[in-house]
């Protein structure tokens, strides 16, 4: 993670905790262990006896002061420093710890949903959400909404966390690239329930002709007609969410940091509506894509926010 300037940076190059004109002395000491495009160290322990004499205490400046021990090619996530004492690399996996029981309870959720599915415990909620869709069916939004689909679609979603991927190694942070693994491994969970989970989609009577993507032309071949979970769902919450979380952290611009995950937020909401629109999924689907692509999605930052001695 990128970690925004530190207070004592911010102010017109001027350090306001170390006299008038100490200001870039101090950014170019941040920056040295922050960007990867800093270029080599000079002066090491200047830089930390700078720091020190700053009196910096913010998380950058924290990681910066034991991360100055010129070891190069400093990593991208600033929970995942090198150079990390053992009590240090404990902190930061306290500091994981939210995420990982975060992980624990989605999958409890997914499966007592799955449990649910199965027995048909949710087939009056998924009726009754059909029912109100088909009510409010515009023929006029169909294409709109056929076109919000493909923002879901095998196609779209494995353009963007490809280039997320190879955005994410050309900044030389190859272990870090390994995150579309756990896109990888939601796929395959998504094509084991709907091989082994007995939920037809909703009927073609009431269906309406999602958006264009190959897995549609594909479906009979394979011979998944069951639909839990929603596979637009999962890649919609694993792709963007990934996407927002990423910008969040690295965006240059400060407007793009702070739209990240909104936005995200906003075409999760957008596409989980478009599923049941135009009814090519149940409500329990839709549940079931949100679940799954959030358990992967959680583990994805977990990777990414590791605490990691080793360099990448």
């Amino acid at each position: 993670m990128a970690a925004p300037a530190s207070p004592a940076t911010r102010a017109g190059g001027r350090c306001r905790r170390c006299a008038s004109q100490d200001g870039p002395r101090c950014s170019a000491a941040v920056a040295s262990i922050s960007s990867p495009a800093a270029g080599p160290r000079r002066s090491c322990g200047a830089d930390a006896a700078h720091l020190r004499r700053c009196g910096l205490r913010s998380s950058l400046a924290h990681i910066t002061m034991r991360a100055l021990r010129c070891s190069p090619a400093p990593r991208i996530w600033a929970a995942s420093a090198p150079g990390l004492s053992p009590r240090s690399a404990a902190v930061l996996l306290r500091a994981l710890l939210p995420r990982l029981v975060a992980i624990a309870v989605l999958a409890v959720g997914f499966q007592v949903l799955t449990i649910a599915v199965s027995l048909g415990s949710m087939d009056m909620a998924d009726h009754d959400v059909e029912q109100a869709m088909a009510s409010a069916w515009d023929p006029p939004l169909h294409p709109l909404f056929q076109g919000i689909a493909m923002l879901g679609g095998v196609e779209v979603t494995t353009i963007v966390l490809v280039a997320l991927v190879i955005f994410i190694w050309r900044r030389g942070f190859v272990a870090d690239a390994l995150v579309f693994v756990a896109f990888l491994v939601a796929e395959v969970f998504e094509i084991l329930y709907k091989s082994n989970l007995t939920h037809p989609r909703p009927p073609s009577s009431v269906s309406h002709a999602d958006g264009p993507s190959i897995s549609n032309l594909l479906e009979p071949a394979t011979g998944l007609h069951n639909s839990f979970p929603s596979g637009h769902m999962m890649r919609t919450v694993f792709v963007y969410g990934l996407l927002a979380f990423v910008l969040r952290r690295l965006a240059p611009w400060p407007w793009l940091r702070n739209l990240a995950v909104p936005l995200a937020i906003v075409l999760i909401v957008v596409m989980a509506f478009d599923r049941l629109y135009l009814e090519v999924h149940w409500e329990s689907d839709v549940l079931g894509g949100i679940l799954l692509g959030a358990i992967a999605l959680v583990s994805a930052t977990v990777w990414l926010d590791r605490p990691q001695g080793a360099e990448n």
